[in-house]
């Protein structure tokens, strides 16, 4: 750090001297956050622009529904062409995966489709079961709990996203959360445990938690 220690880390590099731990406990936990740190931002903007390319998609699809059941019209090219300007925005493997074919295979359709529903070359209803069909996958997908932003930053510094490709939403979530606990927060714990009564324990709490999500 060019200014030297963030002041939460002086902070927690005090407190921890006061209540006796070795410099290797601040040390080990300097380098493991500054590790996620460095990808916090970037992986949380990733994040954002994803889910509201998501929130954009759902808000056509909506649309789109109400075309086909008559209460809204709409210009079914059109809507195609805006489909294919954000095919690909909302991939994020805690979102809408690059992986998921059914999703793709959907989307693709409309894409492929819609424009032919007003020539009379494509069955309206089977389009209008298309369009249930991804706004449901949307739906579900957002609803979904967030991801711990702090905890993926850590995961993808020395792991790839491809890595939780075959796993489903919940374990994804738990995989990620559980290496940085393990890696991060446990140790400090651990070296801490005889001194939770303290008022510097409290302040570390505090501190861990602004600076990883996380309450030892």
């Amino acid at each position: 750090m060019m200014f030297g220690l963030d002041s939460k880390e002086k902070e927690l590099k005090e407190l921890l001297a006061q209540l006796g731990c070795e410099a290797s406990v601040f040390r080990n936990f300097k380098n493991g956050y500054e590790k996620m740190d460095k990808r916090y931002a970037q992986t949380a903007s990733h994040y954002q622009s994803c889910l509201a390319a998501t929130v954009e998609i759902r808000k056509l699809a909506e649309r789109l529904e109400q075309h086909f059941i008559g209460q809204e019209r709409m210009d079914l090219s059109e809507s195609a062409r805006e489909l294919k300007k954000m095919q690909g925005t909302y991939a994020h493997e805690f979102i809408i995966s690059s992986q998921d074919k059914e999703f793709s295979s959907t989307y693709d359709t409309l894409i492929r489709k819609l424009p032919l529903v007003d020539k009379g070359k494509e069955n309206a209803l089977m389009m209008q079961s298309e369009v249930e069909n991804l706004l449901q996958i949307l739906q579900e997908n957002l609803n979904r709990k967030k991801p711990d932003l702090f905890a993926l930053s850590y995961f993808l510094a020395d792991h790839k996203i491809s890595e939780l490709y075959d796993l489903s939403a919940e374990r994804k979530r738990e995989l990620v959360h559980q290496k940085m606990v393990n890696e991060l927060i446990m140790p400090l714990q651990n070296a801490l445990k005889h001194t939770t009564q303290s008022p510097e324990y409290k302040q570390i709490q505090q501190l861990i938690l602004e600076m990883t999500g996380v309450t030892i």
